[in-house]
């Protein structure tokens, strides 16, 4: 299965759905690489390798899991033959100063994910609503 480089597409067509399911994940940035391991072996030689990945929730997991657990607790994620993607425990979320995480990952799709009007749609909400109080406070006179 490639994920990467020229024939991706053409690769995709290949893959497992575990494969396609770290693929998805990988487009969401929501995944760690944590190493590689021998996928198949002949004659107790690797022909073929993975790549092992500890996947998350959401990139705001992603981010606390690879700042805070890896960088700052120095908590590893294991190895491709045998990942670690746990949790973080209460006394090492305590443990994580938040004010050394870059967040901009998840701010940036906090930001896009807005939908804010115009102004035009703004002011025409805005006279509307006046309108409608203008009404109330008349009887329907005008």
């Amino acid at each position: 299965c490639v994920d990467t480089g020229w024939g991706n597409s053409a690769g995709l067509a290949n893959c497992n759905s575990d494969e396609m399911a770290i693929g998805k994940a990988k487009a969401k940035k929501v995944t760690v690489l944590v190493g590689e391991a021998c996928n198949r072996a002949v004659l107790g030689v690797c022909v073929q390798k993975k790549q092992a990945y500890c996947v998350f929730g959401g990139k705001l997991a992603r981010i606390i899991q690879e700042q805070g657990r890896r960088d700052q607790l120095h908590v590893s994620f294991g190895s491709g033959d045998s990942p670690n993607c746990r949790g973080i425990t209460v006394p090492e979320l305590q443990a994580i100063n938040f004010d050394l995480i870059n967040f901009q990952d998840f701010y940036s799709d906090l930001m896009a994910s807005q939908k804010i009007p115009d102004s035009a749609t703004m002011v025409k909400q805005a006279k509307d609503r006046i309108a409608a109080q203008v009404q109330a406070q008349t009887g329907g006179k005008k």
